[in-house]
């Protein structure tokens, strides 16, 4: 969970290479745990920042396959897009 929150805290400081540094995932798992989503949410989140779409889009998918109801999907979406 520290790892989400310093990334999140980075990516607000403008440091998306950082953020993804500390959250990317090493693989994506079918069953993830929500500890696992809150990490590919922030990481989605960093690839997109560092403009690549593909991986940003590959974990917002993986995010909703696993739980469509996650929160903030809808702003994700807009950043992955």
């Amino acid at each position: 969970e520290g790892r989400v929150v310093y990334a999140s805290f980075l990516l607000d400081e403008d440091r998306p290479r950082e953020a993804w540094e500390i959250v990317h995932p090493k693989k994506l798992t079918p069953r993830p745990e929500e500890s696992d989503l809150r990490m590919w949410y922030v990481a989605a989140r960093a690839a997109a920042r560092l403009g690549d779409k593909e991986t940003a889009q590959q974990l917002f998918t993986a995010i909703v396959g696993s739980d469509p109801g996650f929160p903030g999907l809808d702003e994700l979406e807009v950043e992955v897009r």
